[in-house]
């Protein structure tokens, strides 16, 4: 792949993370656009995007495209034929939430056993009651997984 450049991105970055990219790649020009109307006006001397909703018309617009980075998992949107047959790179964020979504899948698993949700509601109240459904371990319990995921 050729030099890095400039990166467009439509993804609306907090400021630390977009100030972190910078000092971590000063030879590197990060532009946030988050209003997809003014795209054109920095795409067309942009080697990397990091969006969703890729369409045809950006590859005319952005001759220098090299690489097409998918804010998530999936990259459906982006293999339309122009892309498919080009030599631009395609990769997606598979993967980078795994640890975190895990986490609150058992989080979830834990508040839902334990009856959380009301217990917290009953403390906004000012109710100092359990929940009033029977609570329960999640030791011995059967779990299905349907999506594996990452």
């Amino acid at each position: 792949m050729p030099e890095l450049t400039k990166l467009v991105t439509t993804v609306n970055l907090d400021d630390r993370h977009l100030e972190r990219l910078r000092n971590e790649f000063p030879d590197v020009e990060f532009v946030v656009c988050p209003e997809r109307e003014r795209l054109a006006e920095y795409l067309h001397d942009a080697q990397a995007y990091v969006g969703s909703g890729l369409i045809p018309a950006y590859l005319e617009q952005f001759p220098h495209l090299k690489w097409a980075q998918s804010p998530g998992a999936g990259v459906d949107s982006y293999l339309f034929p122009e892309l498919i047959e080009s030599d631009i790179i395609v990769t997606n964020n598979s993967g980078v939430h795994a640890p975190n979504i895990a986490e609150h899948v058992l989080g979830m698993m834990l508040a839902f056993a334990r009856g959380f949700p009301e217990m917290v509601l009953n403390q906004q109240k000012r109710v100092w009651e359990g929940p009033t459904r029977e609570t329960f371990e999640l030791g011995y319990q059967t779990l299905a997984v349907v999506g594996l995921g990452d």
